[in-house]
């Protein structure tokens, strides 16, 4: 795994925080810690793998808070590298959810229908084909 950038503060209540993508190419995404008066928001949770969240918990910290502070994850889009983490945020703090109704639809469809028809559903609607 390549060097993971550092945790900016970017001013005005606003940091960036890499996390990493283990075996991917595009190397991590950036997490954005937005200041609350209720507590921080996070937009995007990052890929769900263990050093993932190590990074997460380890880039809030020196953004001045913790996981369990995080009052709401905002998702920019249903990908993993973007929404991973989300659930294990929303355990340990509590945080509400925000999405785009169409991702919200699309998990739902998960629950409903699983996996395998979800995945060939998403190929469809993101990549134009299906599975085979």
């Amino acid at each position: 795994m390549r060097p993971l950038p550092p945790v900016e503060d970017l001013g005005e209540g606003v940091w960036s925080v890499p996390v990493p993508i283990p075996g991917n190419p595009l190397g991590y995404t950036l997490v954005y810690v937005l200041d609350s008066p209720q507590g921080p928001v996070l937009v995007d949770a990052g890929w769900n793998h263990e050093a993932s969240w190590h990074a997460l918990a380890a880039g809030l910290e020196t953004a001045g808070t913790s996981v369990a502070d995080v009052y709401g994850v905002v998702l920019t889009h249903f990908h993993p590298d973007h929404c991973g983490l989300t659930a294990r945020v929303r355990e340990a703090s509590g945080a509400w959810i925000a999405m785009h109704r169409a991702d919200a639809d699309l998990i739902r469809g998960f629950a409903r229908i699983g996996a395998d028809a979800l995945h060939d559903r998403q190929l469809r609607r993101t990549a134009g084909a299906g599975a085979s």
